[in-house]
Formats: structure tokens, sequence, C-alpha cells
């Protein structure tokens, strides 16, 4: 299975791809404050991915409210939430 991980962290997105247990491709990028957390996440998934990719999961640091599933988080990741 063909899969790709993103971490998005307080200064980067490191996205990864997986075949099953393997490491295949990987890049880290920088967050431009310029241009935002969501394009470096963006870009960073499009840099690994591939057309036989079956999924993609996301890792971010915070706490999700169990009230209403909204992110509570840094202001490093405030951007995610309005998407």
């Amino acid at each position: 299975m063909i899969t790709v991980g993103v971490d998005i962290g307080g200064t980067k997105a490191l996205a990864v791809r997986m075949d099953g247990t393997d490491v295949v491709a990987e890049t880290r990028l920088d967050i431009d404050r310029s241009t935002g957390t969501v394009d470096a996440v963006i870009r960073s998934i499009e840099s690994v991915f591939v057309d036989d990719v079956e999924a993609i999961g996301v890792g971010v640091a915070g706490l999700v409210s169990q009230k209403d599933g909204t992110l509570r988080s840094e202001e490093h990741t405030s951007e995610l939430q309005s998407h």
C-alpha cells in the first residue's frame, strides 16, 4: 500500500511516501510566513505524491475540542483552522 504522511511543525512541513513500511521518498519544507502553512503542506505532499497513493495522513501538534471538533493548537497552526 502506497501512503503519504505529513508532519506539520512550527517551522516545517515534512512529507514522506511509504510503500508498506518502507520510506521511499521524503521532503522537508520550511514554512515561509509570507506564503503560509497550507502552501508548505500542499507543496510537500505534491513533491512526494504519485498516482497510486491510496491514503494521506496528517499529523499536527495540538488538542482537538471534543465539543466542536476544531483544532486547538499553538499560533503556528492557527492558519489551518480556517481550512
